[in-house]
């Protein structure tokens, strides 16, 4: 080979060379500077706290996974005894609970479970039967949700309070007492509401550390919200009067109005209720008690639109002036107001007369009010209804908080939605589909008199 191309062909070969030596370091120094920067104090702290993170969510989303629910606690049968408190089968009564945080150790959230009532004894002895009217049957634990919740999102001013639900196991709106069973099929039935309430205030106080209690919301729904009305001032005097108390009655306030046939179909219905289970021996607001000249008509405090004016307690209404129970068993309409025309003259009429009656609501100066015009039943223990923005831009979640921390209770916090027809608020789902959905559950199950 001739010596020039072969000394071409070192050159190129030495310049090869020179390459891979050069792309070697640059490799060497990379490597380095890699090795020096994941080693750096910095990059391992990043590096610990990036894992730290994702473990701590990781935690609290298991453990808010468990908590989000109430666990069970049923009384001991001997606490039961000393009160002869129990439920309609004779079992203990119960309550289902998640505790607080540390720091909202001393606050309360206590709900009564709300179901309708008992009429008469066969009706009583069928509960016993249920869930609704023993310990024996139903879950070792329930979902909390709406002001319940333990979502700081769902719940944003009580979600790391104690939260209580009490369970409605006597069919009286935790007011009966009845002094002897009732016996019914060979089984003896007990309608001891407010023995029942009573005795789990006590065993909470006992056991939970409701006694060192500062703050305390008392709530109900539905048939637990009449019992709200009844009972708010009874329980308020249970605690110091340096505990800030104030009561929550949702979808609770049921209406003695007459039905499309023009009878007081409800005033009779809860009036065997109060005598079946002798509420009146039980712990109905005594200033009402007392307004009542003629004693015959005591059982009108067992109604919220005649006891609310003797509360002493604040207190928060959170209703609808289409309340879906009210609508079905009070007025007794059993269709679609678009697919009967002829009863929207009566759903008029029931709003126009609730309106009338829940105006002294709207006077008070320490009371709240958010009465929507929506079908709906309850709204604070679902997290949709306690969240949605239904009229005036605000929730039921928001309407509370604005009442509940007011330095001094205004007119805002007394709201009603608009009042034209009944389905005026497009925000509210008068829906064919929406109506049978809720409807579907009280066919299964009617108290009409005739």
């Amino acid at each position: 080979m001739a010596p020039h191309i072969r000394a071409v062909e070192e050159g190129y070969v030495k310049l090869d060379r020179n390459k891979n030596a050069a792309k070697s370091l640059r490799n060497k120094k990379m490597k380095f500077r890699c090795r020096r920067c994941f080693c750096s104090p910095y990059t391992m702290a990043t590096a610990i706290i990036v894992c730290w993170v994702i473990w701590f969510v990781l935690w609290i989303y298991a453990i808010s996974d468990v908590e989000k629910h109430g666990e069970l606690v049923t009384l001991p049968m001997e606490v039961a005894n000393r009160r002869g408190a129990f439920c309609l089968d004779g079992s203990p009564p119960g309550y289902y609970i998640r505790k607080a945080g540390e720091e909202d150790e001393k606050s309360w959230v206590i709900i009564l479970e709300g179901g309708d009532w008992c009429w008469n004894v066969t009706d009583c002895y069928e509960r016993s039967l249920t869930t609704l009217g023993s310990t024996t049957y139903g879950p070792d634990k329930v979902d909390f949700n709406g002001i319940l919740s333990n979502d700081r999102l769902v719940n944003p001013d009580f979600y790391n309070w104690n939260a209580v639900l009490i369970k409605y196991c006597d069919g009286g709106s935790f007011s009966g007492n009845l002094s002897f069973p009732v016996n019914y099929k060979n089984k003896n039935l007990y309608l001891r509401g407010i023995r029942i309430l009573d005795t789990v205030m006590k065993h909470l106080k006992d056991t939970e550390g409701l006694d060192s209690a500062t703050r305390v919301i008392f709530g109900g729904a539905s048939s637990g919200g009449l019992a709200v009305f009844a009972h708010s001032d009874h329980v308020r005097n249970m605690f110091d009067p340096s505990v800030k108390f104030h009561a929550l009655a949702d979808g609770g306030f049921l209406p003695m109005i007459r039905n499309t046939s023009n009878y007081q179909n409800f005033m009779v219905s809860l009036q065997r209720v109060y005598n079946l289970h002798q509420v009146l021996t039980g712990s109905l607001n005594k200033a009402c008690l007392a307004s009542k000249v003629q004693s015959e008509a005591q059982w009108q405090c067992f109604f919220p639109q005649f006891v609310y004016p003797h509360i002493k307690s604040k207190i928060f209404i959170l209703d609808s002036m289409h309340n879906a129970w009210s609508l079905w068993y009070i007025l007794n309409t059993r269709c679609h107001p678009s697919k009967c025309k002829a009863e929207q003259a009566n759903i008029n009429r029931y709003q126009s007369e609730f309106i009338n009656l829940i105006s002294p609501v709207q006077a008070s100066k320490k009371d709240g009010m958010y009465v929507t015009s929506c079908f709906v039943e309850d709204q604070s223990q679902c997290d949709h209804k306690w969240n949605k923005a239904v009229f005036n831009d605000q929730s039921p979640q928001e309407a509370f908080h604005d009442w509940y921390f007011a330095a001094n209770v205004n007119p805002h916090a007394r709201q009603i939605d608009c009042q034209d027809k009944y389905d005026c608020n497009a925000q509210c789902d008068w829906s064919t589909y929406a109506y049978d959905k809720i409807t579907r559950e009280y066919e299964k199950k009617d108290f009409f008199v005739v």
